[in-house]
């Protein structure tokens, strides 16, 4: 969708924001308090029986209720090349990145960078696509013009579901936990999935996710 790549900090962020929202289904509020020691590094074994690394974010959602989410592990180094472009260490779990939030505001002068409102990402994306909306057809531009960040969160629950042609399909389960659907019988669910299924099943999602077009 986003056809030249401009390199600087405001257009990095924004990637970066639609790149979590769409991998990891999570509200815009979720995503913007996200903080670097909020990231984990697991184990776990893959169908094969190998060894895998990757990463949960543990979030606070509605509710106070709080889960884990699985994070593929290139969006974690890019915010670890990010933060090494800034002068902060490349490791995310370094004791000096923690305060400084996923989505920061790198271009700032301050010690501790401040942190991207809800409402300025979902400016910034609705501002995005109706700058991609131009010169299409009538149709797809109004479809992008009426379309805002729960489309990215949307697009994750829909593709994961349906292991659409390139993905493969994602347990519900797994999915409810990622948007933060929880009730008491989606949560007695949820306890039941150990972490390395979920971390698996995501796996398989992410591995084919990179050659989507539609995607900045």
């Amino acid at each position: 969708m986003l056809h030249t790549h401009v390199d600087t900090d405001v257009d990095r962020r924004l990637r970066r924001g639609m790149r979590w929202l769409y991998a990891t289904g999570l509200r815009l509020a979720e995503i913007t308090a996200a903080k670097c020691e909020d990231l984990e590094q697991v184990e776990y074994r893959t169908d094969d029986g190998a060894t895998a690394s990757g990463w949960l974010l543990s979030v606070t959602g509605k509710g106070g209720r709080s889960r884990q989410v699985p994070v593929p592990a290139k969006l974690v180094k890019v915010l670890g090349d990010e933060l090494a472009k800034h002068g902060f260490e490349r490791q995310i779990g370094a004791a000096s990145n923690r305060g400084i939030h996923v989505l920061a505001r790198f271009n700032s002068n301050a010690r501790q960078p401040a942190s991207w409102s809800a409402s300025g990402l979902y400016r910034a994306i609705k501002t995005f696509l109706a700058s991609a909306s131009k010169g299409l057809a009538e149709a797809d531009a109004k479809q992008l013009l009426n379309a805002s960040s729960h489309w990215l969160r949307y697009a994750h629950a829909s593709h994961a579901l349906q292991g659409r042609e390139g993905h493969q399909a994602v347990p519900l389960q797994v999915v409810q936990n990622n948007l933060g659907h929880v009730s008491i019988g989606t949560t007695s669910m949820y306890l039941g999935m150990e972490r390395e299924e979920r971390m698996k099943a995501m796996r398989g999602f992410w591995q084919q996710q990179n050659s989507a077009k539609n995607i900045p």
